[in-house]
């Protein structure tokens, strides 16, 4: 990649963000959807899911690679009367991953994704603010749930962040159906 495409590629990002961030906010604060959110201190039950002993290698990031607190978001999108499973949900977001992230402010790369969707092994690249701007590789999988883990020893900003997504059913009178994103990271030194 020449100097001048990679000058052009960084303002574009940049651009992205900035403009992204400013749109994301304006939606969330005239958002009518009810949202509830709550601040608490964790415990053993926060901490992210193993990462598969043979997933790891000498670039993914371990939570114990970071110092300071932990920080364990869970983000909910209960919908009700759905006309899907949670099996065919999560099924949707292994198989579309960009699809499911606002794009205003995150770009994914997943060149080598095929088919079959987020598969172990898989590796993407997610521009975006944050500790998740880096490559990220998929460490676990399964019908309803997948992990992913950060790709770059020695990052910057954060450490030892991983990302779990759940898909459940849910035991409403109507029916329902529940995804579920942890995203949890820590500082680097």
């Amino acid at each position: 990649m020449s100097r001048l495409s990679r000058s052009r590629r960084a303002l574009a990002v940049i651009t992205r963000w900035l403009w992204g961030t400013a749109l994301v906010t304006w939606r969330y604060l005239w958002e009518t959807t009810p949202l509830h959110r709550s601040e608490s201190v964790g415990d053993e039950w926060d901490r992210p899911p193993q990462i598969p002993p043979d997933a790891i290698d000498d670039r993914v990031q371990l939570i114990s690679d970071g110092c300071g607190p932990l920080f364990h978001r869970r983000f909910h999108v209960r919908i009700a009367a759905a006309e899907i499973d949670a099996d065919q949900l999560i099924d949707r977001v292994i198989h579309d991953f960009k699809h499911f992230v606002p794009t205003e402010v995150v770009d994914i790369r997943a060149d080598e994704v095929g088919t079959q969707g987020l598969e172990v092994g898989d590796e993407m690249l997610v521009e975006m603010p944050g500790p998740w701007n880096g490559p990220v590789k998929v460490v676990h999988r399964e019908d309803t749930l997948f992990t992913a883990a950060v790709r770059q020893r020695g990052a910057a900003q954060h450490v030892g962040s991983v990302l779990h997504g759940r898909g459940r059913d849910l035991p409403w009178p109507a029916g329902g159906r529940c995804a579920r994103v942890d995203p949890s990271d820590r500082a680097a030194e």
